[in-house]
């Protein structure tokens, strides 16, 4: 049986939070009150690799950019403890433990590649029960794809190395290997609108595009740059309003907005 813990990342200081980060994970808990919640840090992550693989940690800690440290720790995490793991930006709208039917669970994906290929599945939404060789081959995939892949120096011109090396082309190549995988479905779980609800979501990927350090640190040069009055969590509500029409402040998610909504 799956353990019922809920896990998520990030860091330990809520100012570095995208501010929808809050009320996503705020929505988690309470779907899931009689869950055990973790939230893991950047501390906690290194700390959990390098006790359960020594063998790995050196490699692990060579990875060029933070998000593939997170993407591989999800899987290391499941292999491990078990339970469930989703994104911070992912809106629950009820709990949906009993739709985890197989020891293995991944939320699929509608989201094209860089090369134009369907992902087909997504990390932001796993769940599993712990000792799956799955989760163990898809980390330690990883990690081969991490030293081996030829990444360029900026993140921003890494999107397809890093869904290849860690993210969702990873996750679909290793799905071929195994069987008995429960997909769960993108109506449901991962839809890729999120201004308009429906009453049959239960969850909503609210889609942040928050990928690690790197992008964290972007943020705050750019909001430097262009001489923004006001703080980082106001720079990200604007990115966000801009990039999405999504006014956090007053936005409602259990309304449909049509395309003239701010």
């Amino acid at each position: 049986m799956i353990p019922k813990i809920i896990h998520q990342t990030a860091p330990l200081n809520k100012e570095e939070w995208h501010p929808i980060w809050i009320l996503c994970s705020e929505s988690v808990k309470n779907n899931f009150k009689d869950f055990k919640y973790v939230l893991w840090s950047d501390e906690d992550i290194d700390n959990f690799i390098l006790n359960n693989f020594p063998n790995e940690y050196l490699d692990y800690k060579k990875l060029p950019f933070h998000i593939i440290k997170i993407d591989l720790f999800r899987y290391a995490l499941l292999y491990i403890h078990g339970g469930i793991y989703i994104d911070m930006d992912m809106y629950c709208y009820q709990n949906f433990f009993d739709d985890l039917k197989n020891d293995i669970n991944l939320v699929e994906s509608d989201c094209p590649d860089e090369l134009g290929q369907l992902e087909i599945v997504q990390n932001s939404l796993m769940a599993g029960v712990k000792n799956k060789n799955f989760f163990l081959e898809c980390f330690l995939e990883g990690i081969k794809r991490g030293k081996n892949t030829n990444f360029k120096e900026k993140i921003h011109d890494n999107h397809y190395n890093i869904k290849y090396a860690s993210g969702p082309i990873l996750l679909k190549d290793m799905m071929l290997k195994f069987k008995e995988i429960n997909l769960l479905s993108l109506k449901y779980f991962n839809t890729t609108n999120n201004r308009h609800y429906d009453p049959e979501h239960k969850v909503r990927h609210m889609a942040t595009g928050m990928w690690g350090k790197e992008i964290n640190k972007m943020f705050k040069n750019l909001r430097e740059k262009e001489n923004f009055i006001g703080t980082l969590n106001d720079y990200y509500k604007a990115g966000y309003l801009n990039k999405t029409k999504i006014n956090i402040d007053d936005f409602d998610f259990y309304k449909k907005y049509n395309d003239n909504n701010n």
